[in-house]
């Protein structure tokens, strides 16, 4: 059986002055009229800067939210920011914190690198992923089940003609009838837990995903009495409300959409009077079907406007449909809604001939030239429907070896040589990895053979000069996670980068690296190297954990595409087991927290040589400088061997431990390196 993959073409107010800013003209007591600027927030800054460069940007998005000005940008790497701030000051629950727009006529673009100093040609919002959770206890379910605390709505506009622009928002919670105020705004707790649009407000909100959220009211989002938002290429999917309107909600509000899909929810759009008036929505080359409940589109006495629009089994100004037309014959990779329909599952692209492709009118795009991924919107004569335009010119025929299996349940990521993920095949090289339930995820390699990292992976390698396309067919060999007793015994940890405070290094778990981690046991059945893989878990959110362990030795091996594996061994007897692991972006390398190197400048720890390695009965340490201590730990990090120095060379007699792997660290003035040594 056969699987095949379509990919498609798819400064600042913080300088403590009151009044004017450093190299402004103007006297004190003169009111701030500066000119438009740009603020740079990135998540995996270590400490909050002032945002006026990508080296000084804020790590948080409300503190670049509170600096704007009008006609001001906020530039946002990729990463994933959550609320912190109240939204009043009266409020004393929990999950009143929201990213608060007040400022009018303020953009705010995601979709930037998370490293370098790029610009708005480097920005690609399907490639780096920015993403805005109410997730604020950082406990929901993988599969975007909502657990614990969130924050009723992730963001609330109660301002006029912002610009918000390449986002993902999701985590959102407004399920408490309660009601705040902003200013003399009204914020109902019970309405918009993705985006809440305050009454009379203007959001702009573009090439943006809502999904996973829930509320009583318009889940993924609400619109109340008087706002008139825009949206334009918006997917909304995978919300819940208990109520209606789980995609969005119109409380007397007039919204635009302009190619939004609205699928997957628990129900699609339904617009309400409220006390004063009706609403009035309009919608152009938009898709609202497949929704949970068959109300996919559902007024109380008001108008609606649909132009050019698959509404249902519906088309609005243009033919008939021939014959009942299903969300499954409008999208490639439809998986059916559940009953409570929050999902984090966002790929709603359009299928090869469906009715959706060339059925928009190009007047309604206005100057918005590209769809949702950043792929021209005009592709043939006429725009498509919905958020997406259907562009592909090259066929992956994967199968897998000897197995049968549901296509539905079948997922597969595809990355360019330097592991960024990517939805489309042009000419370059990449890699292709599958994932299948109750098996071990392994990427494409030429013989056929299990690969379970990156280093093991086959490229594939395009050709597009030629413009004609292409079907290539892969085999992918995937292996059962192997059952071993069960113990309580729990393995967990992050993978992320380093803050170095000389004599410390806390790990900051970092988000969208699309890393695996692989759990290897020891066992009487030896590997050649004496481990069998056991299971492989994705880190999504930057964590892993394996539960459920005997007591024995293990080999835990982190890998993200692009980058060298790293691999830690480790003997458990009981309780919790803590391996964390540090992304180095500079040499793409992934390095066990064990073997971290904390250092100044001046430290010259590159001089140290360690011999014989592996030794058996003495080891021969050199480079060293000042007065020192060494230590020997063994793979638990227990001292096993202590001595202090101060010349340059030093002979450690080691014949009395037992073989196998340990750490050797060199200690001075509070600077320190270690390296791993091997006792045969």
């Amino acid at each position: 059986m056969r699987h095949f993959l379509l990919v498609f073409f798819s400064v600042l107010l913080q300088s403590g002055q009151l009044f004017g800013q450093p190299g402004e003209s103007g006297e004190i007591g003169e009111p701030p009229y500066p000119q438009k600027r740009v603020h740079y927030v990135n998540a995996i800054n270590a400490n909050n800067g002032y945002g006026t460069s990508w080296g000084t940007a804020f790590n948080n998005l409300q503190d670049a939210l509170d600096a704007a000005f009008s006609d001001d940008e906020i530039w946002v790497a990729a990463g994933t920011y959550w609320p912190t701030k109240a939204v009043t000051n009266k409020s004393n629950n929990e999950f009143d914190v929201s990213f608060v727009l007040k400022t009018d006529k303020v953009k705010i673009y995601g979709g930037f690198p998370a490293t370098g100093n790029p610009t708005m040609d480097d920005r690609n919002r399907a490639v780096h992923k920015t993403i805005l959770s109410g997730d604020i206890g950082k406990d929901d379910h993988s599969d975007g089940t909502i657990n614990g605390v969130n924050a009723a709505h992730v963001v609330i506009n109660i301002s006029n003609d912002v610009l918000l622009d390449g986002f993902i928002i999701s985590g959102g919670d407004a399920i408490e009838y309660s009601s705040l105020f902003i200013d003399d705004y009204e914020i109902k707790n019970d309405y918009g837990g993705g985006i809440l649009n305050a009454a009379h407000s203007k959001l702009i909100l573009k090439n943006s995903i809502v999904k996973a959220n829930r509320a009583y009211y318009g889940a993924g989002i609400a619109n109340d009495t008087g706002a008139d938002p825009e949206f334009v290429n918006v997917l909304i999917c995978g919300n819940f409300s208990y109520t209606h309107g789980s995609g969005m909600y119109n409380n007397g509000a007039d919204p635009v959409l302009r190619n939004v899909t609205i699928s997957g929810n628990s129900d699609g759009m339904y617009s309400a009077y409220s006390d004063t008036k009706p609403s009035n929505p309009q919608l152009f080359n938009t898709i609202i079907m497949g929704n949970y409940f068959a109300n996919d589109v559902y007024a109380i006495g008001t108008p609606d406007y649909y132009h050019h629009c698959l509404i249902g089994d519906l088309y609005y100004n243009g033919p008939a449909l021939a014959s009942e037309i299903l969300a499954s014959d409008i999208f490639m990779y439809w998986v059916a809604p559940t009953p409570t329909g929050l999902s984090i599952y966002d790929n709603y692209r359009l299928k090869a001939g469906c009715f959706a492709i060339n059925r928009g009118n190009n007047n309604y795009i206005e100057d918005e030239p590209t769809d949702l991924y950043g792929k021209p919107r005009i592709m043939n004569d006429a725009v498509d429907l919905g958020a997406s335009e259907f562009y592909y010119i090259t066929m992956l025929d994967v199968t897998l070896k000897e197995m049968s299996y549901d296509v539905d349940d079948l997922k597969i990521n595809l990355y360019k040589s330097d592991g960024t993920q990517v939805w489309e095949l042009e000419s370059g090289e990449y890699r292709v990895s599958v994932v299948y339930p109750g098996y071990i995820m392994s990427y494409y390699n030429e013989d056929e053979k299990q690969a379970s990292t990156w280093k093991d992976a086959t490229p594939i390698h395009i050709d597009r000069a030629n413009g004609a396309d292409q079907k290539i067919p892969i085999t992918v060999t995937l292996i059962p996670e192997l059952p071993i007793e069960t113990g309580t015994i729990t393995i967990s940890g992050a993978l992320g980068l380093a803050d170095n405070d000389e004599s410390n290094t806390k790990i900051r778990p970092v988000a969208n690296l699309n890393g695996n981690v692989s759990l290897y046991k020891s066992t009487a059945l030896k590997s050649p190297d004496g481990y069998v893989l056991v299971k492989t878990v994705q880190t999504t959110d930057g964590r892993y954990t394996f539960t459920n362990l005997p007591e024995g030795n293990y080999r835990i091996v982190a890998d993200i595409p692009g980058y060298e594996s790293g691999a830690v061994d480790v003997h458990v007897v009981e309780g919790m087991k803590t391996v964390n692991f540090i992304v180095k972006t500079d040499t793409k390398t992934i390095i066990s927290e064990s073997e971290t190197l904390t250092e100044a400048p001046s430290w010259q720890a590159k001089n140290i040589k360690v011999y014989p390695n592996p030794a058996t009965d003495v080891l021969h340490v050199s480079g060293l400088e000042g007065n020192y201590t060494v230590k020997i730990m063994n793979i638990l990090g227990q001292s096993v061997y202590s001595t202090a120095g101060s010349s340059p060379e030093l002979l450690l007699n080691i014949g009395h431990l037992p073989s196998g792997m340990y750490f050797l660290r060199v200690e001075s003035n509070q600077k320190a390196t270690t390296c791993k040594i091997i006792k045969q």
